[in-house]
């Protein structure tokens, strides 16, 4: 028994020798984990870009200072902000880790935070290397920003600035309408892609802390067209899902609220003979009726509900088809009906990709939106 005990002993000591990840184990106080990158460009250099390198700063109870790098002049915060000017993301990481004594890690990148003032070419050639970096972390959010990236970053918020904006941009907050969620490997899939154009959303600073809303898509002619967080809400509609969000539907001099509001669209592109191409789109929307316009002072019957219906998809479908137009005078697709008549006959690629552009800026449009209401009841 006993020298069975000693086997057994020797054979598990064995093994332990033997177990992965014991000799090159590394401290997590050794790293530092880059969560956010700002892109701006700068106004001496148009080859040359200032990037924003937030790593967060971990603290032990009870310890005072200021934060890394901050010269004395920041009081204690729970990240640290980087501002460097370099020719590339790879040379401003080099430049950032000689003001840390800490190992700059990739991996972890939440947020892409670009500059409106940034050309088409420089959102292309920027992406093209964070992609190519094997380290860097392809799921982080694309956002953009009329503001200096760097001030965005240092927005006042409870948690660091990037796990602030990741919860709202995450899967844990279900009311999307107002704005868009791209990762990273998304924007890079569009560039390429014949017949769409990339596009992310907008964070703003406010004086109490941020707001994300709105929607930005880098053109060729000139830097970024902007929608407000109303006309995101259409463009949502139209070629993505909305989901859990309530407004208001204008009906003349009144109007009613719906909620849980939940839509599905499908995109194609035909031809009208002497009228050019015809963009299509089918809207439908399910949704509750929160608020009618007698507020629950008179009982909604069926015929009322119809009529809901009525208002609710003409005014869908008039605000769509200006999004459409707003898009077709700068002769930018960030729909994807390109996309989608390159998919119905794969022989059109070459067509979409030389013509599209003249084309679906001069295309008329056919917008069909269904809607069905539901009212809960009310209370007396």
């Amino acid at each position: 028994m006993i020298r069975q005990r000693i086997i057994t002993l020797s054979w598990l000591t064995l093994c332990m020798l033997f177990l992965p990840g014991c000799w090159d184990y590394q401290k997590i106080n050794d790293r530092s984990q880059i969560i956010a990158v700002g892109v701006e460009p700068t106004s001496d250099n148009q080859k040359m870009f200032t990037y924003t390198l937030q790593v967060p700063v971990f603290q032990q109870p009870g310890q005072g200072g200021t934060a890394p790098g901050s010269g004395g002049e920041e009081p204690t915060s729970n990240y640290h902000n980087y501002v460097i000017s370099a020719l590339s993301f790879d040379e401003a990481v080099s430049k950032a880790q000689t003001q840390s004594d800490k190992g700059l890690y990739l991996g972890n990148i939440q947020l892409i935070l670009y500059s409106t003032k940034l050309s088409h070419a420089q959102f292309r050639r920027i992406t093209g290397e964070f992609m190519r970096n094997p380290r860097f972390e392809k799921l982080s959010w694309v956002e953009f920003t009329s503001q200096p990236p760097s001030e965005v970053l240092a927005a006042k918020t409870d948690l660091t600035p990037a796990d602030s904006f990741d919860r709202i941009l995450s899967s844990s907050v279900k009311q999307h309408g107002y704005t868009v969620r791209t990762h990273l490997w998304e924007f890079w899939r569009d560039f390429w892609t014949i017949g769409r154009q990339p596009y992310g959303g907008e964070i703003q600073k406010t004086p109490t802390g941020f707001r994300v809303d709105g929607l930005v898509v880098p053109v060729q002619h000139n830097h970024c067209m902007e929608l407000t967080p109303e006309e995101t809400l259409y463009f949502n509609m139209l070629c993505r899902r909305v989901q859990s969000i309530s407004f208001n539907v204008i009906d003349g001099a009144e109007s009613f609220g719906v909620g849980e509001v939940k839509t599905k669209s499908n995109l194609s592109v035909s031809m009208n003979r002497g009228r050019g191409r015809v963009l299509r789109a089918q809207i439908r929307i399910n949704a509750v009726i929160l608020r009618d316009e007698s507020d629950g002072l008179v009982p909604l019957n069926h015929k009322d509900i119809k009529r809901y219906e009525r208002v609710m998809s003409d005014q869908i479908k008039v605000q769509v088809d200006q999004i459409i137009k707003k898009f077709q005078h700068n002769e930018t697709d960030p729909f994807g009906f390109g996309e989608t008549l390159v998919t119905q006959n794969p022989r059109m690629a070459e067509y979409v990709s030389s013509r599209w552009p003249h084309d679906f800026a001069h295309a008329t449009t056919n917008i069909q939106v269904e809607v069905r209401l539901k009212r809960k009841g009310a209370l007396r």
